[in-house]
């Protein structure tokens, strides 16, 4: 593990995603966290396509490709970006879909519209075109 230091100066051991995502401002997105199955459903209902990206803490590759995500966010500003622990939300249905990590969920309206597991960039903004 590697140490970090977000841009407001907090130090921590990283190794996943959401630590480099805890802090937007560091990338300059306004991404959130989801925390419950309440809070993923609630965003997730709006009319707007949301990516979520599934990771947990342990998972080297997410951290890896945090920054292409941050990028992807900064691009594609009609788009939701979302991040997600699946060890946290670990009952909740729709992670049903996550078989590996890193895992991106395509969603509008609540109803997924697809899965790319891995961090293929270019297999994301594939989707983010086709459904935008």
């Amino acid at each position: 593990m590697r140490a970090c230091v977000c841009v407001h100066g907090r130090a921590r051991a990283c190794a996943c995603v959401r630590v480099v995502l805890l802090c937007p401002a560091k990338y300059n997105t306004t991404m959130i966290e989801i925390k419950t199955a309440e809070q993923y459903i609630e965003l997730t209902s709006r009319p707007a396509l949301h990516v979520v990206a599934c990771g947990a803490h342990w998972c080297v590759p997410c951290a890896k490709f945090a920054p292409t995500f941050a990028r992807l966010a900064r691009k594609y500003r009609r788009v939701s970006f979302y991040t997600l622990d699946i060890d946290e939300l670990s009952d909740f249905a729709d992670i049903d879909m996550v078989t590996a990590v890193p895992a991106f969920i395509f969603v509008r309206n609540s109803f997924p519209l697809g899965v790319i597991i891995g961090g293929d960039a270019r297999a994301i903004e594939e989707l983010i075109k086709k459904n935008q």
